[in-house]
């Protein structure tokens, strides 16, 4: 059963995270149940992390059977079919974008990755989920331009040369990861176009591109079944799982001593873990320790919110020392496939400015933008649309269920605001442009910022709320 060792086990554990020389000397043979508590607490959460984004890989890349897979290792797999009111789900589906998925093994050599050229207009990114750190925005139209390319994708300590006509290697710290690719979509009109920027795409093996030899395709090990999300709160499976995955993740020299202290306690990269062979006493030890861990970010959860700031932010005190981990752990709680950096998504009150609901079969509302407070994005926005609850897509004439700040034909007001129209009925020919059509009924809106900028923090712009037509 886990226990609270109150503000001492907050001490304990983080000086035990915060230096890189956590081995102590002259240690026995195999941690007794005090050290195995202590090292699982800290194990939970360098690893949590890891065995996260491994669930997530293996999802997508690793296993057939799962409703998310996308395609096998090293194979590109595109999604350029827009979701319509007929498909049953998932809800609140996004018209803005079009995706793509590779799921990346580098362990047998290098890949290539070549993006073909997009107009200058058009935004699109590539989120980067490693085992150890999910990396926010690898390639886009930001950081790379919109000029194409070839890049090298390379394992950590790859130390061959660049050949020509490679554009840059990137370097990925684990042998596995994800990439999914983002591109912004104009409109229904616009599918084909990103359909032939999608075929555009192209992932090659580096011997192929050399014109040399392959070396063999290596099968990945008998996998580990994955965490469900109960277990991710406190099974003690956890560490079966973590040791699995830690054979994809090098262990940069910093990281050395923790990994031999991990291993007194069983936890090998690539050795089976299995808890039920332990003792009563060291299985209670280990439930502990994740039990200890949780605590400790909690309190440090308290401290960041009450500063209003990030737990990585947190100065160290004699209370709660500097701790190296909490950060990337506080991290990894939110999915990365749901919420990337690079996009922002802000529902819009379910109520009007008078508090009422959303009715589209009583109101027709006006939604305004000011000209300085135009959602403030450096790529685009969109607003989409969707029936309350059910969050699915609302038949109407013009199959408009978005609008976005790039689409042809959107007006500004003179002023340089904007004038959104949403209703059920259509607010006559001179305004459909700007009309969004409503359910005759509850409804919601998601505002997208795509490329955020710093004013959508949370004491800073916020979205308007919809007014009653006059």
């Amino acid at each position: 059963m886990a226990t609270s060792l109150g503000r001492t086990v907050g001490v304990l554990l983080a000086a035990h995270l915060a230096a890189c020389t956590f081995m102590r000397p002259s240690a026995p043979a195999h941690a007794d149940a005090v050290e195995t508590r202590r090292t699982a607490t800290d194990a939970f959460l360098y690893g949590y992390p890891i065995v996260r984004s491994y669930g997530i890989l293996m999802a997508h890349a690793g296993d057939p059977k799962n409703p998310e897979f996308q395609a096998p290792w090293n194979e590109l797999r595109h999604r350029a079919r827009l979701a319509t009111p007929d498909d049953p789900g998932p809800a609140t589906p996004a018209l803005d974008t079009v995706s793509s998925w590779l799921g990346i093994d580098l362990r047998s050599e290098p890949l290539l990755l070549t993006l073909p050229v997009l107009e200058k207009n058009r935004t699109y990114w590539i989120q980067l989920i490693d085992l150890v750190k999910n990396t926010p925005i690898w390639l886009s139209s930001r950081t790379a331009g919109n000029g194409g390319g070839v890049f090298l994708l390379a394992k950590p300590g790859w130390a061959g040369e660049k050949p020509p006509g490679i554009r840059s290697v990137v370097s990925i710290e684990t042998d596995l990861a994800l990439a999914v690719f983002r591109i912004q979509l104009f409109g229904p009109d616009d599918l084909d176009a990103v359909q032939k920027i999608q075929a555009g795409i192209t992932i090659q093996r580096l011997s192929s591109f050399l014109k040399h030899p392959a070396p063999p395709v290596l099968p990945l090990p008998m996998a580990v079944e994955p965490l469900n999300p109960d277990e991710e709160r406190g099974s003690p499976r956890f560490f079966a799982v973590l040791a699995y995955a830690l054979q994809f993740c090098p262990a940069p020299r910093a990281e050395q001593k923790l990994r031999a202290r991990f291993s007194r306690i069983g936890l090998v990269a690539g050795k089976p873990f299995d808890p039920q062979d332990r003792t009563p006493e060291i299985r209670e030890a280990l439930e502990d320790g994740i039990a200890d861990a949780w605590k400790a970010y909690q309190d440090q959860k308290k401290l960041a919110d009450a500063k209003d700031i990030p737990i990585g932010d947190l100065p160290g005190t004699p209370d709660f020392p500097r701790n190296p981990f909490l950060a990337r752990f506080a991290g990894s709680l939110v999915d990365p496939l749901e919420s990337p950096k690079e996009l922002t998504s802000l529902p819009l009150a379910p109520y009007d400015w008078d508090g009422l609901p959303l009715d589209g079969s009583t109101y027709r509302y006006v939604l305004h933008f000011y000209p300085d407070l135009l959602p403030p994005a450096a790529g685009f926005w969109s607003l989409t649309i969707y029936d309350q609850p059910s969050g699915l897509l609302i038949p109407n004439p013009l199959r408009r269920y978005v609008l976005q700040s790039s689409m042809p034909g959107l007006a500004f007001d003179e002023d340089g605001g904007l004038t959104i129209r949403v209703q059920a009925d259509s607010p006559g020919a001179a305004l459909e442009s700007n009309w969004l059509p409503a359910s005759r009924g509850r409804f919601l809106l998601i505002l997208r910022l795509y490329d955020p900028k710093p004013e959508t923090g949370k004491t800073r712009w916020t979205p308007p709320y919809l007014e009653k037509a006059k």
